[in-house]
This record gives structure tokens, sequence and C-alpha cells, in this order.
């Protein structure tokens, strides 16, 4: 990761997406849409930005369905 002169939060946030979406080939809007959960964003969108971040699309979603609680799905027979 760069280290930029400017180290203020929200320039190094904005830097670090912008970043993220060079290395993903997307805008810096739909990086900030996806973090901030402001959308529903594009299934190829989300796929690079995932690949861009070396990781597995199953850990973001475990993360993610984990900060809405316990609850099973709404069709889970449980």
């Amino acid at each position: 990761m760069a280290l930029w002169s400017d180290c203020s939060t929200s320039s190094w946030t904005r830097r670090s997406a912008e970043d993220l979406a060079h290395r993903a080939g997307v805008s810096r809007d739909t990086v900030q849409r996806i973090e901030h959960d402001t959308n529903n964003p594009r299934l190829t969108g989300l796929l690079l930005v995932v690949r861009a971040l070396d990781t597995d699309p199953a850990d973001l979603l475990e993360e993610r369905f984990t900060d809405l609680g316990s609850k099973p799905p709404a069709n889970d027979s449980r």
C-alpha cells in the first residue's frame, strides 16, 4: 500500500478506494457504494472488487450475513 503525504482519514479512505477501484477496473464510486452498502452492485463489479482484494466471495458473504444477526432465512425450515 502506498503512503501519501496527506494522511487525513477522509483523504486516505478516498485514495484507498481509488487504488482498489483502479486494481479492480471499476469506478471509485462503485467501490464506495459497495463499501457503504448504498446500492445493490452488479455481480460483475462485485466480483472484480473481490478479485482485486484477493479474497473469497464466501468470506464476504459470511461477514455480511453475520452482521445481519443469526436469524435464519425466511424460507429456512428450521
